[in-house]
């Protein structure tokens, strides 16, 4: 993140204006809205930023007992656009902060396009999304895009210890976190989350390790719960990925390498991390038997 904030604050210094469209794109909890806060905060007095700052987010709804985000209307956009046209102050900034983007249905993406084309001076448009190509690529072309990448594992585990974080807790929720402060926080506070998770990570390695006849059976009690297997394939991901990245600090990360005897250098494991994407997008998106997808990705 700091270096997507020298690049912001190098632009506002060398133009002396920060007008115009920013799009703000990265994975879920690698701190994209604190990121905007903080922009926020430099160009707005925090007393003034109540008149002067317009969030728009997606409304919630629950459908089949299931929580999600609905799209983000037109009549949204415009309103947010009728607050910023409000300016108490001409050389005043209006900021307007759109949470989740990628939910934007086609109404209301012309219009934000439409305020993009033709821009009005001390307009600024935080457009946060986990996705950019989801985005018009009309918007993409007419914005600043800022990329807010995953954290290396080390830097976490460095902050964590910096914050007083419990030592026993601290390698865990770095390893785990997956790169995302956000993560790494709440697992603080949750240890029991950890413990979930170290069992998941035990039971890849018990996988992994074992012979190919002992490996059909752990697969198959694997393959029982669908919902379930995609939640550890996708932390199995994290785990892999994060481990690979931990080899540049093996010290700080020896608890992951205890009795693990085989299938974990850096080549079985970008191997692996291939295998687990392309089970992870037949098992989401397909109808294929669990058990045979599982046994294809760990014949080897």
């Amino acid at each position: 993140m700091p270096s997507a904030t020298k690049i912001l604050i190098d632009k506002i210094t060398r133009s002396s204006i920060a007008d115009g469209s920013y799009i703000i794109a990265g994975p879920p909890g690698t701190g994209k809205l604190n990121f905007s806060k903080k922009l926020i905060n430099q160009l707005i007095d925090p007393r003034d930023q109540l008149a002067n700052v317009v969030i728009i987010s997606p409304q919630i709804e629950q459908k089949n007992k299931k929580i999600r985000p609905k799209e983000i209307s037109v009549s949204q956009i415009r309103q947010a656009l009728e607050f910023m046209d409000l300016k108490s102050k001409p050389e005043s900034y209006m900021v307007c902060v759109i949470k989740k983007a990628e939910r934007l249905n086609q109404s209301a993406a012309n219009a934000l396009l439409k305020s993009l084309e033709e821009p009005k001076k001390g307009n600024i448009f935080l457009i946060i999304t986990e996705s950019e190509e989801k985005l018009l690529p009309t918007i993409r072309s007419r914005s600043f895009l800022i990329k807010i990448g995953l954290t290396h594992p080390c830097k976490i585990l460095k902050k964590l210890r910096l914050d007083s974080a419990p030592l026993d807790l601290t390698s865990q929720v770095a390893l785990y976190s997956w790169g995302r402060p956000r993560i790494a926080k709440s697992l603080i506070k949750n240890p029991l989350k950890i413990k979930q998770l170290e069992k998941i990570k035990i039971q890849l390695d018990q996988i992994i390790q074992a012979p190919l006849w002992e490996r059909f059976k752990l697969l198959e009690k694997e393959s029982d719960n669908r919902r379930m297997l995609e939640k550890k394939i996708d932390f199995w991901l994290v785990y892999l990925t994060a481990l690979l990245e931990s080899s540049f600090c093996p010290e700080r990360f020896s608890f992951v390498h205890k009795n693990i005897k085989t299938g974990y250098n850096s080549t079985t494991i970008v191997k692996r991390v291939t295998v687990l994407l392309e089970l992870r997008k037949q098992i989401k998106n397909t109808n294929i038997s669990t058990k045979l997808a599982l046994e294809n990705a760990f014949l080897d």
